[in-house]
């Protein structure tokens, strides 16, 4: 019977090929980390504006911007009083408002280089952005 020779890799064809295969990973990570968190900035901005047309209802409903007064945090109150369905997955919600002004500002959440990236709009629809942001 002929020999038959044995078909795969040897070890140093796989450690090559892992090496490679990590370069190419590392050098493909920051600009996907950026894109993505561009992405996210883009959520953030978006759902600015959506604030800022459920604080036009809201005011032409009651009278005045919501909160009444003060602040507010809470994302439960803030869906609930502009009806809205936002999440606090990627980011930190704060209104300020009363009477006839508000500012809404949203902040990163997380850890990184982008964790003090933070957007605000106002009731006259003037944006503001961290220079931390992408």
């Amino acid at each position: 019977m002929p020999n038959k020779k044995e078909r795969g890799f040897n070890l140093l064809e796989l450690v090559i090929v892992i090496t490679v295969i990590g370069i190419l990973v590392t050098l493909a990570l920051p600009p996907y980390n950026r894109s993505k968190e561009q992405v996210l900035g883009k959520e953030a901005q978006s759902n600015l504006r959506l604030i800022l047309a459920a604080e036009k209802t809201y005011r032409m409903e009651y009278g005045t911007y919501w909160p009444p007064s003060s602040f507010n945090f809470d994302i439960e109150e803030i869906n609930n009083n502009l009806k809205l369905f936002l999440t606090n997955t990627n980011w930190w919600w704060i209104i300020t408002g009363g009477g006839s002004t508000f500012t809404a500002l949203v902040q990163r959440l997380g850890v990184g280089g982008y964790k003090d990236c933070e957007y605000t709009i106002n009731e006259a629809g003037t944006e503001t952005k961290h220079a931390t942001c992408p």
